[in-house]
């Protein structure tokens, strides 16, 4: 989630009424963030699959392995639908 689509911070643009506005974003500050929070996100999963000898789970492996083999579910057409297929096809 890159923010490369932003105007750099102190840069002058125009809205749709044609109103000069300064951009109070720094995508360099973002782009950072977003980096670290990929780093951090893969920290915590790394930790959440090994047990306590630092060696991943079996069962942890062969859920992963087996949830990149199937199709996808498809798309939801709401919350409802979500919750429906949790039930369907949850542990």
């Amino acid at each position: 989630m890159l923010c490369r689509n932003l105007p750099k911070a102190g840069v002058v643009w125009y809205d749709k009424n044609m109103k000069a506005k300064t951009s109070p974003y720094n995508t360099t500050n973002f782009n950072q963030l977003s980096r670290e929070i990929v780093i951090l996100r893969s920290f915590i999963i790394g930790l959440a699959g090994r047990d306590k000898e630092g060696e991943y789970r079996p069962e942890f492996v062969e859920r992963v392995l087996k949830a990149g083999q199937e199709k996808t579910a498809g798309i939801f057409s709401g919350s409802r639908d979500f919750l429906a297929r949790l039930k369907k096809y949850g542990d």
